[in-house]
């Protein structure tokens, strides 16, 4: 029973790479590109016409080095006044449906949980068989979740094939009532 479960949480595994891989792209809203600073100019960073030659006449190399990451033109200009231009803060969101934390975790709990399933498998060790089985109710609970979230936004339907959705949380229901069962029967045996 136990090769069963793995070999049907393979199957599973398979199943939701499939449908990952057939994920229709989501509606896109298109921003607009963030308008430049009032007040800066256009070339701020780029040295003023004569500034850099007069600032670093008469200096030696080693000064005009600037910081890290700075050109000495740059440097020179700034030193000789030019204005600083503002440090750009942005803002990194998700878009609509757009949930990373869920998509990386319920496909790397769901290898996490098969790998220590495969390990029961070969050394019989029942904390394998246990951890796997708390792994799975967890995945499970990220894969529903996810789902759940994408139906609310009304893209679930619209952004992953439904046959696929239907196989791979079948696959899911069936080895965690497998890898119960195979636990319930360790225990008693």
């Amino acid at each position: 029973m136990d090769i069963a479960a793995m070999l049907i949480w393979i199957v599973t595994a398979a199943a939701g790479v499939s449908l990952l891989a057939a994920r229709r792209p989501a509606r896109s809203s298109a921003e607009p590109a963030p308008a430049p600073a009032e007040g800066v100019p256009a070339n701020a960073g780029a040295p003023a016409q004569g500034q850099a030659g007069a600032s670093t006449q008469g200096q030696t190399p080693a000064s005009t080095q600037g910081q890290a990451g700075v050109p000495p033109e740059a440097a020179a200009a700034y030193a000789a006044g030019a204005k600083v231009p503002p440090i750009t803060r942005s803002r990194v969101t998700t878009q609509p449906g757009e949930h990373p934390l869920l998509e990386f975790m319920h496909p790397a709990l769901g290898i996490v949980g098969l790998g220590c399933w495969i390990a029961f498998v070969f050394t019989r060790f029942r904390g394998f068989a246990w951890v796997a089985l708390g792994v799975i109710v967890v995945t499970i609970a990220a894969g529903v979740t996810w789902y759940l979230i994408n139906a609310r936004a009304g893209e679930a339907g619209g952004r992953y094939p439904a046959r696929r959705l239907l196989v791979h949380g079948s696959g899911a229901a069936v080895t965690f009532v497998l890898a119960i069962v195979t636990l319930l029967a360790l225990a008693h045996g």
